[in-house]
């Protein structure tokens, strides 16, 4: 992975970036106790209706549905401190809020979060560590500027939708890459699932 704050590349046993020296020791000192966020959407900054959190939550699930080993947590923030940007603290949220389930620490981490910030307009997206060998940042940022325009007119919903759209037309183009990656031309059907199931599993 890359520090979140310099993009120097750090590994998950370090304690800090060695670069710049961020750590999440350092951002609780700044940032407190992570609020619970209780749910696959945690929309605290209170910008989605109840009819957008039923309709985030029901293509959530479907998203779910195709792809059992991720899960995608949405959170909306009221602010941000000055001092520091929307994907330092997405960072610090994904470690150590609820999103991260303990079982599913360190390389088997599948989780996502998709952090939206109304008062700037922005969202910040971050994978875990068992996902990271498959999807790069260059995945991560087509997929945000697919919601950008939506976010810039502060169209929340909209841009959570479209954002989830563009992740799984990457998801399912990631998966069906894998057998390619291992070097088996045109397997059947089953067999492209069963490696793409294993390599998941990394």
């Amino acid at each position: 992975m890359r520090c979140p704050h310099c993009r120097a590349p750090l590994h998950e046993t370090e304690d800090a970036c060695g670069r710049c020296g961020l750590s999440l020791e350092r951002l609780d000192a700044m940032l407190g106790v992570a609020p619970g966020l209780g749910g696959i959407v945690a929309d605290r900054a209170g910008i989605f209706s109840t009819a957008d959190r039923r309709r985030l939550s029901r293509e959530l699930n479907e998203f779910h549905l195709t792809f059992p080993q991720l899960r995608l947590t949405v959170v909306s923030v009221k602010e941000v401190p000055k001092e520091i940007s929307l994907g330092v603290y997405s960072f610090w949220l994904f470690n150590r809020s609820d999103v991260v389930r303990q079982m599913d620490a360190e390389g088997r981490n599948r989780d996502l979060l998709l952090t939206l910030c109304p008062i700037h307009h922005r969202a910040a997206l971050m994978v875990g560590y068992g996902l990271e060998p498959f999807v790069g940042a260059r995945h991560l940022d087509a997929v945000l500027a697919a919601g950008s325009s939506f976010f810039q007119a502060r169209q929340f919903a909209a841009g959570v939708l479209t954002v989830l759209d563009a992740m799984h037309s990457t998801f399912k183009a990631l998966a069906e890459g894998i057998p390619r990656a291992f070097a088996l031309s045109e397997p059947p059907e089953p067999l492209a699932r069963s490696m793409a199931e294993v390599a998941l599993d990394y």
